[in-house]
């Protein structure tokens, strides 16, 4: 049967031994409890209170059973060598502490409480974090560490959750995890995380920051909507950068990354306000020519498949093309535009090529947005009264022209009347016009023959 253990003297746990308590394990003021070797030191449904002295040695330290939270108080800071978390609750922290070694989760949370666990280099470590079982701290606290980066390669330094790329040596690098939420301006609410980041070397890094979190920290964000951002001054942006999501992993694996990074700061989870970019401009393009792509106005940044940073873009060749823009606070939108070649314009003249005497034709451009006659007309159709060469330059909507022209000539009609030219007494003659389009007689008649 296990029982709450009161210290009230030295008391020393020797190696592969095993002291379990149930309750409470109080160490009073004057007395010690030391861990030698790699001794265990089992806390069922117990909480830890030490005002004494507490040596760790190489032991562990383990949290388990079934029942309500437990705690960790002492009138100083306490050093750890392995603690583990393996129970139904919480453990929570009353003060300060250190871990040298591993901090294990198995089941349970570890509550900050507004006290850091600091990671002790270069053995100190979380092992096991994962959705079900983690530290957590809405109401302040952090996890700390010092390492030393050079060149760091995706690393993650005491498992804290954020790793780092950089091929330039950050020094002695302090790591500060929090998880307090917070409401940035205009942005909105952050999630329940929180990296701040301060190396000895702090410029031209061209780091890749890779955050990771649980979905139970994210305090109601969206994950298609998230965005890194980072405290630059008083103000927290997302610089011109493009984050990637990964979201179709265990819950372990969340993680939100970005590259190219000067420097590193404070950063934190929060989600973009979800707009759309709109590409404006003609779709089509003439033989030989270019349209002109927007972006539209009103962002800080643009980005085009092919490279260009402006807001507008010059195409001359058929394809698809996409812009991401982003916003005074760095959130980003993106539109795709294809853009085909045009056929060339083959305009035809319709209307009578051959002009009668005194007459008039009318020509005929066919349907286009805007047309110049070499008359210096600017209509589909133009009166024609002489005979000559007229030609006319057409356009459609994208600007794309063709030109065609028509001879129009002077028609000679010299008709020739056959028959009797004299006839008998009560006799008739047929008179014959030949053959033609019309007819009209000095009878009225409008066939090509009389009878008189």
């Amino acid at each position: 049967m296990k029982l709450p253990i009161l210290v009230i003297a030295a008391l020393a746990i020797l190696t592969q031994a095993s002291l379990s308590a149930q309750g409470v394990l109080r160490v009073q003021s004057g007395t010690s409890l030391k861990v030698s070797g790699a001794a265990f030191i089992k806390l069922n449904d117990a909480n830890l209170d030490v005002s004494g002295s507490f040596s760790a040695g190489a032991g562990t330290v383990e949290f388990q059973g079934n029942g309500s939270d437990a705690t960790i108080s002492a009138a100083q800071p306490l050093t750890f060598n392995n603690l583990t978390v393996n129970k139904a609750g919480k453990v929570k922290l009353n003060t300060n502490i250190q871990a040298d070694g591993n901090v294990t989760f198995t089941s349970g949370t570890l509550e900050l409480n507004m006290k850091n666990l600091t990671l002790g280099q270069p053995n100190g470590k979380l092992i096991n974090e994962i959705e079900a079982s983690h530290i957590t701290g809405s109401t302040g606290g952090e996890v700390i560490l010092t390492t030393n980066l050079s060149s760091p390669n995706a690393t993650n330094p005491g498992n804290i959750g954020v790793a780092i790329t950089s091929g330039s040596n950050l020094g002695a690098t302090t790591i500060r995890r929090g998880h307090t939420p917070l409401v940035m301006p205009v942005i909105g609410n952050s999630a329940n995380r929180y990296f701040d980041i301060s190396p000895a070397n702090n410029n031209n890094l061209n780091a890749t920051l890779k955050f990771y979190y649980f979905d139970s920290e994210l305090n109601g964000l969206m994950e298609s909507n998230l965005s890194l951002f980072r405290l630059n001054g008083a103000v927290w942006e997302t610089g011109n950068l493009l984050s990637t999501v990964n979201q179709n992993v265990s819950p372990m694996q969340n993680w939100i990354e970005k590259p190219n990074l000067v420097h590193l700061s404070t950063w934190r989870l929060g989600a973009c306000t979800v707009f759309s970019a709109t590409i404006t401009g003609s779709p089509s393009f003439c033989v030989n020519g270019t349209t002109t792509l927007d972006a539209g106005t009103g962002y800080t940044s643009y980005l085009w498949s092919t490279g260009a940073t402006t807001q507008t873009l010059v195409v001359g060749t058929a394809s698809t093309f996409t812009v991401t823009v982003s916003d005074a606070n760095g959130c980003t939108g993106t539109d795709t535009q294809t853009v085909a070649q045009s056929t060339a314009l083959s305009p035809a003249i319709s209307g009578d090529t051959v002009l009668c005497v005194s007459g008039s034709n009318v020509l005929d451009a066919g349907t286009y947005t805007s047309y110049l006659w070499s008359t210096g007309a600017t209509t589909q159709t133009i009166l024609v009264t002489t005979a000559g060469t007229y030609t006319v330059q057409v356009s459609n909507a994208i600007g794309c022209t063709g030109t065609a022209g028509q001879v129009v000539t002077l028609g000679t009609v010299v008709p020739v009347i056959s028959g009797l030219d004299s006839i008998c007494v009560a006799g008739n003659a047929v008179l014959d016009a030949g053959v033609y389009d019309a007819y009209l007689w000095s009878t009225n008649a409008t066939t090509n023959s009389i009878n008189r």
